[in-house]
C-alpha cells in the first residue's frame, strides 16, 4: 500500500492535470490585506519615513493619563484638608523624609515661620502637623512618579523609533506641560508662604490665580494624554454622518466643561463654597446684593467669593443644559454606536456631577463630597473628549435651512453649467509601512505571479521593473533600486525547482530579483510532515536569511504576507515552519496568512484534511488573520459569472488577483478611509483566534450589460454566497464585523448611504452582544482594472467585503470530520511519523481545532 501511495502522489504532483486543478488554490486575496500597509509618500524623490504607533504606546499614554487623574484627586484632597502649605521647601528630586523625632521637629519649626501657622494653626501639635505633611508629601511624590513613568518610557520609545511623527510632537507637548505643571505647583505653594497677609481678616492660602493655573495645566496635560491614547487604541469607525451644528455643539460643550472646572478652581481658592450654602437661591435671593461690591467691577469675577460661586452655578447649569441638548440631538442623528454611547454617558454623568455639586454645597463642603466633585469634573471632561474623538472623522453635512413660502415659489434661474477642467491627479496617501510577501509552494508562486502582474498595471510599472506611468509612490510594495527600478518586496519559494524554472523563463522573469527566488531539489509529495520536518526544514533557514535582508531594506516594516496552499505538503508544512519562525523573529509584526484550501467534494489528494488541519493548528496563535480561498468556489464563479466551461489558469488567477487588489486598494491609492492594516484588523478581528473572515467580491462578470452603475447593487451582491471565495452560506451564522472596500468614482456620502441601505434592507444576523454589525469601509477612487485576456470585465465600481461570520465554523467542522475519518482508520499515518512527526500531534491538532469551533459557537450563542 505504501509504494502505491507514494507513486500515485508523485504522479499527481508531476502531472499537468494536477497542475491545473491545484492552480486555483494559488489564488489568495488575503495578501492584499497585508499590503494595506503600503506606504505612500507625497514626493517621489523625497521619501519620508513614517512609523506607526504600536498599541503599547497607546496603553502608555492611557496609563499616564490615569496617573494624572489620581494626581488631580490627591491635589483636591490636599487642598480640602489644608495640607498644601505644610512643606515650605521644594527640591527637584524630592524632599528628605524625616525619620527621627528631631527631624520632624526641624520640619515643624520651619512651618512655624510662615503665615499659616502664625495666623491660623498656632495651636497645632506636631502629631497634627505630621498628618498634613504626609498629605502634601504623597501629592508631590505621586507627581514625581508621573514624571518617571512618562519620561523614561518616552526616551526608550523615541530611541527605538516607536513613535510616529504625530506622536513625537504630542509627546513633546506633554513633556513641556508636565515640567511646567511641576514648576507651577511650587509657584502656587510659594504664594501661600509670602508675607502678604496683613489684615486680621486675611486667610493664609495660595493665590486663586495660581491654583487655577495649576489645575488648568493638569487638565490640559490629561486631555493630551487621553486624546493620544484614544487615537491609538480606539480608532474611529466611520459608519454615519453628523451635522456641522452637532460637531460645533460638541466642541463647545467640551470647552464649557473645561471652563466650568476652572471656575471651580477659583471657588476652591477663595473658599467660595462656604458663603451661600443653599440652592437654588443664594440665601433668599436669586442674585445676592454683594455680587458686585468690589471695585473695579471686573475684579469681582475672580476675587469676590459671592460672584465666583454665582458664576460657577451658572456655568454648571449651562453645561448640564448643553450636554442634555447634545444627547437629544444624538438620538436624532445617524451616529455610530460608540458616538451615541459617548453622548449618552456625557449627558447622564453631567446630571450626576451637578447632584454632587449641590450636595457638596448644602453640606458645607465635606472633604469626601468635594473631592468626588472635583474628580467628577475630570471624568466629565474625559467623556467629552471621547465624544469629540468619535466625531472627528465622520463625514460632515450642513444642517437644513428653512425657506419662506415666498422663496419657495420663486422659480430659480437656469444657469448653464460651465465645463469644468478635469481634476488634477490625486496625491498619494501618506506612507504607513512596508509589507513583504512570501509565496510558498506551487499554489503560492502562481498566485503571486497573477497578483504582481495586476499590481504592476495599477501602479504604472512595467514587468521589467521600469516605470511606465507611475500612479502613486509604491515603495510599500516595491523596493526602489539604485537605477530607479521597482522590485517587488517578495520571496518566491518552493521545495522543488520546476515552478520557479518556469517563472525564470516567463514574461515576469525580469520583475523579481534572482536572489529572492529560492528552490530546493525535491518535492514534499503532499506530505505536511515532509514540508515541516524534512525537505522544508532545510530550506526554511535560507528563506529566513533572505527575509532578514529584505526587512533591513524597509524603513518601517509593518508586516509579512504568506501566500500558500494548506492542502499540499510544501505550503502547509514548510509554510507553517516559516510562519512560526517569523513570529519568533518579528514578534510585533502583522502576519497575514492567505490560504488556498479544498472542500471534500473537490479534493484530489486523500490526505488533504491532515495537511489542512495540521497547518492551521500550528499557526493558529501565530498569525493575525487567515484568508481562505476555496478551489470549488472559484471554479463555480468562473462558470456562473464568466460563462467559462473549462476555466484556465489565467481566468482563475485573475479572480484571486482582482479580490486581492480590492482588499488593498484603499490603502495603496487615493481614498482616505482606511490606510493601515492594524486599523483594518482591529475592526475585523474581535478575538485573536477568530481570524477567519469570509471574502467576497462583486461584481464579477464578462460583459458590461449585466453591471449597474450603482454601488449599492455591488454592495448587496457582496453578501451573496455566489460571490464568496469560500462556498458557505453566511445566512446560517451571525456577523461579528464587516469591512467593505469600495472602489470607483465615489464619495464618502455615497458609501454612508449604501451602508445605511444595507442595515435597513439587508437581513444581517448579528450576535446578541452587538447593537449592529461593525461596519468599517475603505474607499479608493482609482477605477478597477482587470488583467487583459482574463475574461473579466472591469466595472466602474466594485466592492470587496471581509465579513467575520460565525458560520466559518462549518468549514472547520467538515474538515475535522474528514480528518477524524482518516485518523480513526490510521490512514497513511506512517508517511507522517516516518518524517519525524509524533503521532500525538494529530490528537493535539484535533483538540485545538475543536476548541476553535467551540469558540465560534460560544460567541454565536452569546
Amino acid at each position: 500500500m505504501r509504494p502505491n501511495f507514494a507513486i500515485g502522489k508523485s504522479l499527481l504532483l508531476r502531472s499537468k492535470q494536477l497542475y491545473i486543478t491545484r492552480q486555483p488554490s494559488i489564488h489568495n486575496t488575503s495578501i492584499s490585506s497585508n499590503l494595506n500597509l503600503n506606504v505612500w509618500k507625497k514626493s517621489f524623490s523625497n521619501v519620508q519615513k513614517i512609523e506607526t504607533d504600536p498599541k503599547y504606546v497607546g496603553y502608555w499614554f492611557l496609563g499616564c493619563s490615569g496617573m494624572v487623574f489620581v494626581a488631580v484627586a490627591l491635589g483636591g484632597i490636599t487642598r480640602l484638608t489644608e495640607s498644601g502649605l505644610s512643606m515650605v521647601s521644594w527640591k527637584l528630586l524630592g524632599e528628605k523624609l524625616p525619620s527621627t523625632q528631631s527631624q520632624w521637629l526641624e520640619e515643624f519649626n520651619k512651618y512655624q515661620q510662615y503665615p499659616e501657622f502664625k495666623m491660623k494653626n498656632s495651636t497645632m501639635t506636631i502629631e497634627e502637623f505630621k498628618w498634613i505633611w504626609w498629605m502634601e508629601y504623597a501629592h508631590r511624590t505621586w507627581g514625581r512618579c508621573i514624571g518617571a513613568a512618562f519620561f523614561i518610557p518616552m526616551a526608550g520609545f523615541w530611541l527605538t523609533r516607536k513613535f510616529s511623527r504625530t506622536t513625537k510632537i504630542h509627546s513633546m507637548i506633554c513633556a513641556v506641560l508636565l515640567a511646567g505643571q511641576g514648576l507651577m505647583g511650587w509657584y502656587m505653594v510659594k504664594s501661600g508662604l509670602e508675607n502678604r497677609f496683613d489684615k486680621p481678616t486675611d486667610v493664609p492660602r495660595v493665590s486663586q490665580y495660581r491654583l487655577a493655573s495649576h489645575l488648568g495645566l493638569a487638565f490640559v496635560l490629561y486631555s493630551f494624554l487621553l486624546t493620544n491614547s484614544l487615537r491609538i487604541l480606539l480608532p474611529v469607525t466611520v459608519t454615519g454622518v453628523v451635522t456641522k451644528k452637532f460637531v460645533g455643539l460638541a466642541m463647545a460643550a467640551k470647552g464649557l466643561v473645561f471652563l466650568t472646572a476652572m471656575s471651580g478652581a477659583f471657588v476652591a481658592g477663595l473658599d467660595a463654597g462656604l458663603v451661600y450654602n443653599s440652592f437654588p437661591k443664594m440665601g433668599d435671593k436669586w442674585i445676592p446684593d454683594d455680587i458686585l461690591q468690589m471695585e473695579p467691577a471686573l475684579s469681582n469675577i475672580t476675587e469676590n467669593p459671592t460672584t465666583v460661586q454665582f458664576d460657577h452655578r451658572i456655568l454648571g447649569i449651562s453645561t448640564v443644559s448643553i450636554l442634555s441638548a447634545l444627547y437629544i440631538m444624538s438620538r436624532k442623528s445617524k451616529l455610530p454606536p460608540r458616538a451615541k454611547a459617548a453622548a449618552t454617558a456625557l449627558a447622564a454623568f453631567s446630571w450626576c456631577q451637578m447632584g454632587l455639586g449641590i450636595s457638596t454645597l448644602l453640606t458645607y463642603v465635606p472633604v469626601s463630597l468635594a473631592a468626588a466633585h472635583q474628580s467628577g469634573s475630570l471624568t466629565l471632561l474625559s467623556l467629552a473628549l471621547w465624544l469629540v474623538h468619535e466625531l472627528k472623522t465622520l463625514p460632515k453635512k450642513k444642517g437644513a435651512k428653512n425657506k419662506s413660502k415666498k422663496a419657495k415659489r420663486v422659480k430659480p434661474k437656469v444657469v448653464e453649467p460651465k465645463p469644468q477642467p478635469p481634476p488634477p491627479p490625486p496625491s498619494p496617501p501618506p506612507s504607513q509601512g512596508e509589507f513583504i510577501w512570501i509565496h510558498i509552494g506551487q499554489a503560492g508562486v502562481q498566485i503571486g505571479l497573477a497578483c504582481w502582474e495586476l499590481f504592476c498595471l495599477e501602479h504604472g510599472i512595467n514587468l521589467d521593473r521600469t516605470i511606465r506611468e507611475l500612479t502613486t509612490n509604491s515603495t510599500s510594495m516595491f523596493s526602489l533600486s539604485q537605477d530607479n527600478c521597482y522590485v517587488p518586496r517578495a520571496l518566491i519559494v518552493d521545495t522543488e525547482p520546476s515552478v520557479i524554472d518556469v517563472l525564470k523563463s516567463g514574461n515576469l522573469r525580469n520583475l523579481f530579483s534572482y536572489e529572492n527566488m529560492i528552490s530546493g531539489k525535491e518535492s514534499a509529495a503532499s506530505n505536511y510532515a515532509a514540508g515541516f520536518y524534512g525537505v522544508g526544514k532545510k530550506l526554511a533557514s535560507k528563506v529566513m536569511d533572505q527575509l532578514a535582508r529584505l526587512a533591513e531594506d524597509c524603513n518601517s516594516l509593518q508586516g509579512i504576507a504568506v501566500i500558500r496552499s494548506i492542502s499540499g505538503g510544501t505550503g502547509s508544512g514548510m509554510g507553517s515552519r516559516i510562519i512560526q519562525t517569523i513570529r519568533n523573529t518579528y514578534p510585533n509584526k502583522t502576519i497575514i496568512d492567505l490560504n488556498v484550501c479544498s472542500t471534500s467534494e473537490f479534493s484530489n489528494i486523500i490526505v488533504e484534511p491532515y495537511n489542512t488541519a495540521l497547518a492551521t493548528h500550528h499557526v493558529l496563535d501565530a498569525v493575525n488573520c487567515s484568508l481562505l480561498f476555496d478551489n470549488k468556489s472559484i471554479y463555480d464563479i468562473c462558470g456562473s459569472k464568466l460563462d467559462l466551461v473549462k476555466p484556465t489558469y489565467a481566468n482563475i488567477n485573475s479572480i484571486v488577483a482582482l479580490v486581492t487588489s480590492g482588499i488593498t486598494s484603499s490603502l495603496r491609492f487615493e481614498g482616505s478611509m482606511m490606510r493601515n492594516i492594524s486599523e483594518l484588523l482591529m475592526n475585523l478581528i474581535p478575538q485573536p483566534r477568530l481570524h477567519f473572515p469570509l471574502i467576497s467580491y462583486a461584481p464579477i462578470t464578462n460583459c458590461a450589460r449585466s453591471i449597474s452603475s450603482a454601488n449599492t447593487q455591488s454592495a448587496v451582491m457582496s453578501f451573496d454566497s455566489d460571490y464568496q471565495m469560500i462556498k458557505i452560506d453566511p445566512r446560517l451564522g451571525k456577523y461579528l464585523s464587516i469591512c467593505m472596500m469600495f472602489r470607483g468614482n465615489l464619495k464618502p456620502t455615497n458609501i454612508n448611504t449604501t451602508i445605511a441601505f444595507l442595515q435597513r434592507e439587508q437581513t444581517i444576523p448579528i450576535t446578541h452582544n452587538m447593537n449592529s454589525p461593525i461596519f468599517k469601509f475603505g474607499l479608493c477612487n482609482l477605477l478597477p482594472i482587470a488583467i487583459p485576456g482574463s475574461g473579466i470585465f472591469a466595472a466602474s465600481t466594485a466592492t470587496t467585503t471581509l465579513s467575520n461570520n460565525t458560520i466559518i465554523k462549518q468549514y472547520w467542522m467538515d474538515t475535522m470530520n474528514n480528518f477524524n475519518k482518516l485518523l480513526t482508520k490510521r490512514v497513511f499515518l506512517h508517511h507522517y511519523t516516518g518524517e519525524g512527526m509524533d503521532e500525538s500531534t494529530f490528537d493535539i491538532t484535533n483538540g485545538n481545532i475543536a476548541k476553535l469551533i467551540a469558540e465560534y459557537g460560544e460567541i454565536e450563542n452569546s
